[in-house]
C-alpha cells in the first residue's frame, strides 16, 4: 500500500543516512554513530513493533458483524436507516484490524468501504484509516481509550466536499462485549457547532 511504502522509504532513508554518517565518523567499539549499539537499535525497533494490551482489545471487534446504521442529516430530524455487513480481520500478527464493509446508503445505493485500526506504540495512540466509494479522501484519525479501554475516541481533519473547508471528524468506538460494539461519528465544522452524523450498532453475525 502507498502508506506502508512511504513509511518503508522513510525508514530506509533514515537508516541509510545513519549508516552514511557512520562512515564519516569513527564508531565506538561495538556501537554505531550516536552511541547506540546495533543491539540497542534492534531492541528499540522490536519494542515499537510489539503487540500489547491495546492491540489485544481489538480482538473483540474481529469477525463478521451485522450493522444497523443510523445516518443523521439534520438536528432533530429522524435518521435514515440502513443495513450492512462488516467483515473484520486481525492482520500482520494482530497489530491491525482490517475492516471490509458492504451495505447500502441513501436508500438502496450500494456502498463499500475499508478501514484499518491499530495502536501506535510510539505515539501511544490509536490510529485509524478509512476509505470508501463516496470519497477519494483517505481519512486518518488518532486518539486514545478511556480508563476501561473499551471506549476509544479519535479525531481527524477532512475537507468538506461542499466548499473544501476543513472539518474535524470525531469518532467513538465502544466495545460493549465480544459480540457487540458501536461506532459514532460527529462532524465538527470550523465554527465548532458539530452534530452527530452517524451511529452504527454492530452485532456478531450468527453462523
Amino acid at each position: 500500500m502507498c502508506r506502508v511504502g512511504t513509511m518503508f522509504v522513510v525508514a530506509a532513508i533514515g537508516l541509510g543516512g545513519l549508516f552514511a554518517f557512520g562512515q564519516d565518523k569513527p564508531k565506538a567499539a561495538g556501537g554505531t554513530a550516536g552511541g547506540a549499539s546495533q543491539e540497542q537499535m534492534m531492541a528499540a525497533m522490536m519494542k515499537s513493533a510489539a503487540v500489547g494490551p491495546e492491540h489485544e482489545r481489538l480482538k473483540a471487534m474481529a469477525g463478521k458483524f451485522d450493522a444497523d446504521v443510523s445516518a443523521f442529516e439534520a438536528p432533530g430530524a429522524p435518521p435514515e436507516k440502513s443495513k450492512g455487513v462488516a467483515t473484520n480481520e486481525l492482520i500482520l500478527g494482530g497489530r491491525y484490524l482490517r475492516s471490509d464493509y458492504a451495505g447500502t446508503i441513501m436508500g438502496n445505493m450500494p456502498f463499500k468501504g475499508m478501514g484499518l485500526f491499530g495502536y501506535d506504540n510510539l505515539k501511544k495512540k490509536y490510529v485509524t484509516l478509512w476509505i470508501d466509494e463516496m470519497s477519494t479522501q483517505m481519512q486518518l484519525s488518532e486518539g486514545t481509550a478511556d480508563a476501561s479501554g473499551k471506549v476509544i475516541t479519535t479525531s481527524g481533519a477532512f475537507d468538506s466536499p461542499m466548499d473544501s473547508t476543513k472539518h474535524t471528524m470525531k469518532s467513538v468506538w465502544t466495545i460493549v462485549d465480544n459480540d457487540h460494539h458501536t461506532f459514532e461519528a460527529w462532524d465538527i465544522p470550523p465554527d465548532g457547532k458539530g452534530m452527530k452524523m452517524l451511529e452504527i450498532k454492530y452485532t456478531r453475525a450468527k453462523e
